[in-house]
């Protein structure tokens, strides 16, 4: 392919400040709004770029890099953030890097076997901002035995 041909990309920087998000989130009541503005406010500059011949597939994978930003900064503010016993990881498509328009975002809590039961609460807490943010969120909660045992009867997983 020549360069006037290249697929052009997508500048996620250009779009994402996590230090400002994180400013607006602090200084708010609540993290749902300023999340939810900032989010509409990439995915409508997402749209215009596609509109504006920027290739489908830098596209997909910069919409999976914002995802990944979006729920980093919402993870630190957990009480579990620091934790080495808990851990946030992407899976299925999104977990590849690919995440299209309307895609649900599947995750996996990964828990070691000696999670505190007090984070039971915040970890639900976490998920039901996700959702408060109107995401699509596909979730599991599982230990590594858990996920080894899952594995055995189901390969997909």
């Amino acid at each position: 392919m020549n360069e006037s041909s290249a697929p052009t990309g997508f500048d996620l920087e250009q779009h994402f400040d996590s230090g400002a998000l994180r400013q607006n989130i602090e200084s708010a009541s609540s993290p749902v709004a300023p999340v939810r503005q900032w989010l509409k406010k990439a995915q409508q500059a997402m749209a215009e770029a596609f509109r504006n011949g920027t290739d489908v597939r830098a596209l997909v994978y910069a919409r999976a890099e914002l995802m990944d930003r979006v729920l980093g900064v919402l993870w630190e503010r957990a009480p579990f953030a620091d934790s080495d016993d808990v851990a946030l990881i992407a899976v299925g498509g999104y977990g590849r890097g690919e995440l299209h328009p309307y895609s649900d975002i599947d995750l996996l809590i990964l828990t070691s076997d000696k999670v505190d039961s007090e984070w039971d609460e915040a970890l639900s807490e976490f998920l039901t901002l996700l959702w408060d943010l109107q995401l699509d969120i596909g979730h599991s909660v599982r230990s590594m035995e858990q996920c080894v045992e899952a594995a055995r009867e189901d390969v997909t997983i």
